[in-house]
């Protein structure tokens, strides 16, 4: 009897241990699967909306080709072109991962601008995306032009004359007299600006990793950093731009110190969602949680979103700050809407700010 006891009990502890076992196992599978799936890995670690980009270039793989001059785009068919070497330098939330692309005094020349246009007939320009990540280091000049398409020269007829009007599509970081960042937009023959002033330079300057975004379509224009988000109302009395044959630029004459991570052009507006998933691309790469999902099946990436937000809200927090001690100063009201301004128009003050949680 003693020995049936004594079985009876070790063979109900070592169920019990299976069962413990087993339902650890299963635990576990359900925290990997989940980060560690084909599809999971592609929704973190791929760029979005594919079929609508038009080209993408990033530090994250082996794509820039100093002995020719040329950064590949991710499907080595388009390609930026640069005069000096193009250094690598360690990213700052992992250096042991994915290296920057370090372009200051470095302008990149891509392809010609009106392939970046929407009708390829008319060379027309109706609707686009830009979105930019890097290590923002500072600069030494007023004028900073992040991204540049020049258009066609068009035709304005007034009552009594003709005039001829530059078309041009371009964010500009200007410097102000209090070494903060007034910027700037330009599409066609309109200037955008007074709604995104005095942005503090701390709070864009030296962060680990700092996402530029700016959308436009018919009715409006939608510039970002990181969560803040700001809008005009477009100009009903611009005309269309018709883009031309001077090659896309990126950095207008190297002017700012920027270690670029990654760049990427739609020739559509895309979504906020776009947006958060590039920013979980560029942190993630940067990380090196990629590498860790794909090599370490043990891996809790469950900790991966806490760290990104809190990066984003720290960044978001300085931002906010700078903003708001603006608003004090000047005792702004926002205001719904935001108009553009035209080249020889009275700078606009109002400001609207709208904050956007990823």
């Amino acid at each position: 009897m003693k020995l049936l006891n004594f079985l009876g009990f070790l063979i109900g502890f070592i169920i019990t241990i299976l069962i413990i076992n087993y339902i650890n196992i299963n635990n576990s599978k359900k925290i990997v699967e989940k980060y560690s799936t084909v599809a999971d890995i592609k929704s973190i670690t791929t760029i979005p909306s594919d079929t609508n980009k038009f080209i993408a270039i990033d530090s994250f793989n082996d794509k820039i080709d100093n002995k020719v001059n040329r950064w590949y785009d991710n499907n080595k068919i388009n390609f930026f072109t640069y005069l000096k070497q193009i250094e690598l330098v360690p990213n700052g939330i992992n250096a042991d991962i994915i290296n920057g692309a370090k372009i200051d005094s470095i302008q990149l020349n891509g392809p010609n601008s009106y392939y970046f246009a929407n009708n390829t007939e008319t060379n027309e320009l109706n609707e686009f995306s830009i979105y930019f990540a890097g290590k923002f280091k500072g600069t030494n000049y007023t004028n900073n032009i992040l991204f540049e398409l020049i258009g066609n020269t068009e035709t304005i007829n007034y009552p009594n004359e003709v005039k001829y009007s530059q078309s041009v599509v371009n964010l500009n970081f200007m410097k102000n007299q209090n070494n903060n960042f007034d910027i700037i937009i330009t599409i066609g023959n309109v200037v955008y600006k007074g709604l995104i002033n005095n942005i503090d330079k701390s709070s864009i300057i030296n962060n680990d990793v700092i996402n530029f975004y700016l959308i436009y379509n018919a009715s409006q224009i939608t510039f970002g950093i990181n969560k803040q988000i700001y809008r005009y109302k477009i100009d009903e009395n611009a005309f269309k731009v018709k883009l031309g044959s001077t090659p896309v630029i990126i950095n207008k004459g190297g002017n700012l110190n920027l270690d670029l991570y990654l760049f990427v052009y739609y020739k559509t507006a895309i979504s906020f969602t776009d947006i958060q998933q590039l920013s979980r691309f560029t942190y993630s790469n940067l990380s090196g949680l990629e590498t860790a999902i794909s090599n370490t099946p043990k891996c809790d990436v469950l900790t991966a979103d806490n760290i990104f937000n809190e990066k984003l809200k720290e960044m978001e927090i300085n931002i906010l700050k700078s903003i708001e001690k603006k608003n004090l100063d000047l005792k702004i009201e926002p205001s719904i809407d935001i108009k553009p301004l035209s080249i020889k128009n009275i700078e606009d003050d109002k400001m609207k700010i709208l904050n956007w949680f990823f």
